[in-house]
């Protein structure tokens, strides 16, 4: 939608800047959130001065680039990028011009087809510089309007409760204090901690004070370094952020949590361990420990978190490289070993096989090339997205076209690919710019490719 006349982006979008680039941080877990619609995108633009008194046609464009926190949205604004435009006139005057458009979740999970992304940078611009952008705007935009709905909601992660169960002191001082003088503790669903950079630690009588709670959220607290034993079972505790926080040991206690289906520790620098008694989360449904980069080792028994469907282990060191057992997780959708430059060869055991409903697998920047991969992935059946890119391959092995349910094949930024063979005849996208060595002419590409895509191109 395109206002002229504008008298400035409306104060309901509360997250604005000066100029053309906004980013914002996406809620957490987003994809799981069903009150979360999508992002309302919007800029604010006047006129050049030397085109004010013509009648033109402007287009308007945006540039979306998706971040997952750790790397720059420059990088990856290369391979995801989506535009938008519309055509305004205007006659002799030099009124402001105000545009606004909502960018649906859909469209995320479905063009962009991975949950890690956390954050959204816009990049405004009109190509023909008839028009100048004073100001910009994003707003995560759900099913009710939280401002209506709690008084407490400061943050979007705190956002998706109608019932007004939710506190946030997100960046508060000291967050404990406050929270004990609150008579209605005992009934919280959500308790946002957020970014108090004064909080060290947290009471263990924390559990018996909020029985009723739900998700907790502690990201970012970056002077956290105990979390606190859990002497009781609790039940009710869903969720469970630290992620970029400084604790160093996860207590054994944590099996307590017996009903946690999402822990979130990316981030956490300082981690050294992961106890095996987390393997007893027999409700886990996600586990990220991602870039924890102090991790010594991963436990051992991961086969035993049978509900787990999203492991996040990307930036392993060399020390946690290997990945002991996975033939258990049999309802393990997403699997993301990225960023582990220092993994060794073998670091995905054959029994990776037996991952019948894994249907994302991401291998990029692992420095491995075709031995480093079991020939055994080839019996992925349900597998649809594959992600080699930056890697040491010279050649792809024969295997990939034995994926029949592949549609993304992500190769970009092997320097050292020569050739590719055959590729699955339902391949849809194939991403290969940055193989330096790599002719897009030579025959035996340009066959692989034409077999591949020849169905597309009839239809």
């Amino acid at each position: 939608m395109v206002v002229q006349g504008s008298s400035g982006i409306p104060e309901w979008i509360r997250n604005q800047s000066e100029g053309r680039v906004i980013n914002i941080k996406l809620p957490s877990i987003w994809y799981e959130n069903n009150d979360f619609l999508g992002v309302a995108i919007c800029w604010e633009a006047i006129p050049e001065s030397d085109s004010a008194h013509d009648s033109i046609s402007t287009e308007l464009n945006c540039l979306l680039a998706f971040s997952d926190g750790y790397r720059s949205p420059h990088k990856l604004r290369q391979d995801l990028q989506c535009g938008t435009s519309c055509k305004s006139y205007h006659h002799g005057d030099a009124s402001k011009l105000m545009w606004v458009t909502l960018y649906p979740k859909v469209a995320i999970m479905e063009i962009y087809r991975s949950y890690q992304f956390a954050s959204l940078e816009a990049y405004f611009l009109t190509p023909d510089r008839t028009y100048k952008v004073l100001k910009c705007g994003f707003q995560p935009i759900y099913s009710y309007d939280p401002m209506t709905h709690t008084r407490d909601v400061s943050c979007a992660d705190c956002q998706r409760n109608v019932e007004n169960r939710k506190l946030c002191l997100k960046g508060q001082p000291n967050p404990i204090n406050q929270l004990s003088c609150i008579p209605t503790a005992a009934v919280l669903d959500t308790l946002c901690l957020g970014d108090c950079k004064n909080l060290e630690s947290l009471p263990t009588s924390i559990w018996d004070q909020l029985k009723s709670l739900k998700s907790l959220f502690l990201s970012n607290c970056s002077q956290l370094r105990c979390f606190p034993q859990v002497l009781t079972n609790v039940q009710n505790l869903r969720e469970l952020h630290l992620d970029q926080t400084a604790i160093k040991v996860l207590p054994s206690s944590v099996e307590h949590l017996k009903m946690l289906e999402i822990l979130n520790l990316r981030g956490c620098r300082e981690l050294v361990t992961l106890p095996e008694s987390i393997c007893n989360l027999c409700f886990l449904q996600s586990l990220d420990a991602s870039y924890c980069s102090k991790l010594q080792k991963l436990p051992q028994n991961l086969d035993r978190l049978k509900s787990l469907s999203f492991l996040y282990v990307r930036g392993l060191n060399s020390m946690c490289s290997q990945l002991l057992s996975l033939s258990g997780l049999c309802f393990l959708k997403e699997l993301y070993l990225s960023d582990s430059k220092k993994i060794h060869r073998g670091v995905i055991m054959s029994d990776i096989c037996y991952l019948y409903s894994l249907k994302i697998l991401h291998l990029g920047y692992c420095k491995i090339d075709e031995r480093g991969i079991p020939n055994e992935i080839w019996r992925l059946s349900s597998l649809v997205i594959l992600h080699l890119n930056a890697n040491r391959f010279r050649s792809i092995p024969t295997w990939i076209n034995q994926l029949s349910m592949l549609v993304y094949l992500d190769l970009s930024h092997c320097h050292g690919l020569e050739q590719i063979a055959e590729l699955p005849s339902g391949l849809l996208f194939l991403d290969v710019h940055g193989c330096r060595l790599l002719e897009a002419s030579s025959p035996i590409l340009s066959s692989s490719l034409f077999k591949c895509f020849e169905s597309k191109i009839q239809e």
